[in-house]
């Protein structure tokens, strides 16, 4: 079974309405069908559910900053998840470690902001299974459709992760 991540709920269900689907909270089971023949599970995130970590995270002597201790980079940036959001990110959690998941579909928007925000996700979630990207530019049914059935490799799109 695979897990599909969009970047927005309405995105997410735009993606689901071209398959017959079974609604859950924070999620939709799609039915098997001749694109995913065991089903998938399609949520999504709800824009940036996780943030940088603030700067006396790293270093308690960060939290007030002076001019000489600018500019105040890490040597590796963390994310958290937003409170606010920490619901939507458990549900997903959920799905990422339900043994039946075998493959993740990333399905966020075209570009950096999109690749960022379902990879920090996923790295978050510890998610180890392989990646697909779905890489469409319209949400109409067709293109729907031909972007499951034409799937990129993680790899083809990792860089604009780096990027971003």
């Amino acid at each position: 079974m695979k897990l599909i991540l969009a970047e927005k709920p309405d995105q997410g269900r735009t993606l689901a309405s071209v398959f017959k689907t079974k609604k859950a909270d924070g999620y939709i089971e799609i039915l098997p069908n001749t694109i995913f023949p065991e089903g998938a599970y399609i949520s999504w995130a709800i824009g940036h559910i996780c943030e940088l970590v603030p700067p006396e995270k790293y270093h308690p002597e960060w939290k007030k900053w002076a001019l000489d201790t600018l500019p105040i980079i890490p040597d590796q940036f963390q994310y958290t998840v937003t409170k606010d959001k920490a619901k939507q990110f458990a549900i997903i959690k959920k799905l990422v470690n339900d043994p039946k998941v075998t493959e993740i579909i990333h399905a966020g928007d075209a570009g950096r902001e999109g690749e960022l925000i379902i990879r920090n996700i996923l790295r978050l979630t510890n998610a180890k299974q392989p990646m697909k990207r779905l890489w469409i530019s319209s949400l109409t049914p067709k293109s729907i459709t031909e972007g499951f059935q034409k799937l990129l490799n993680e790899a083809d799109t990792r860089s604009l992760y780096f990027e971003a």
